[in-house]
């Protein structure tokens, strides 16, 4: 069952790349970017968001292929998506304000207001909303439901979650998969938590990129080195450290419960 699973995987990722190439060659010119070079932010921005612009189509194809409804894939239009969304987007910022306030007190990380705070933070919310929707269609939606919904199939897609960022950010991510890994199974089991739908772990995903977009890519923080990193994590990692792996925990034991 998991090789005839993976075989549609395979299929599915091949088509959606195959959907995209009209687009990620002219985009790949323009930005200068060539096959099997590191991606400059400049050149990654463009074309991850190309990519995930076909992931929809490519999912609601292979729904059709296979004669399934969106809901099968955890995809639903009820007002109820909206709440669940909201509840994990409230967990996510917690979890964060809890943690870089920890480490502010222990004087790891240093805070500072950015000027334009306003104008630094609403365009990554747009950023962190639209990441967090596609990657939770994609990893938590379809590969998640296709491996069969079960543990092993929570391992398998969140270890595929965690390879894929080796695409886009290639040996920089490579301290933080264990972590990615990590975060992939708290997002199924919010999936779970949620009765197979998305907003949960919509909100939660969105909660975490917005928050770290802000503070690190919006330089409303440095780190002090009075504290190994192994702790903290470093700039832009914060899955590399100790902090980071212990709000992806402490957010399992939240959302634990609407399990059992």
């Amino acid at each position: 069952m998991l090789a005839f699973a993976f075989a549609k995987l395979i299929l599915f990722s091949s088509g959606w790349l195959v959907a995209w190439l009209p687009v990620a060659v002219p985009i790949a010119k323009r930005t200068q970017w060539k096959p099997f070079q590191p991606f400059t932010p400049e050149q990654k921005l463009p074309l991850v968001c190309s990519l995930y612009l076909f992931a929809p189509l490519a999912v609601w194809v292979s729904s059709r292929i296979e004669g399934v409804s969106l809901a099968s894939f955890g995809v639903s239009w009820q007002p109820e998506v909206l709440v669940s969304f909201a509840i994990g987007l409230a967990i996510a910022l917690a979890g964060m304000v809890i943690s870089y306030g920890i480490q502010v007190v222990i004087g790891a990380i240093a805070l500072k207001r950015p000027e334009n705070w306003i104008a630094i933070a609403f365009p990554r919310l747009g950023i962190a909303l639209w990441i967090g929707a596609i990657e939770e269609l994609v990893f938590r939606g379809y590969v998640f439901a296709e491996l069969g919904g079960t543990v092993v199939a929570a391992i398998l897609a969140s270890i595929i979650f965690a390879l894929g960022h080796l695409v886009w950010d290639g040996r920089n991510a490579l301290e933080q998969l264990p972590g990615l890994t990590l975060m992939g199974l708290v997002l199924c089991l919010a999936c779970v938590a949620d009765g197979g739908g998305l907003g949960l772990a919509w909100g939660l995903h969105a909660g975490w990129v917005w928050a770290i977009a802000f503070l690190d890519t919006g330089d409303a923080l440095h780190y002090t080195d009075n504290i190994p990193q192994w702790v903290t994590g470093a700039p832009g990692k914060p899955l590399a450290g100790l902090a980071g792996i212990l709000v992806l925990l402490l957010t399992a034991a939240a959302i634990a419960p609407r399990v059992l």
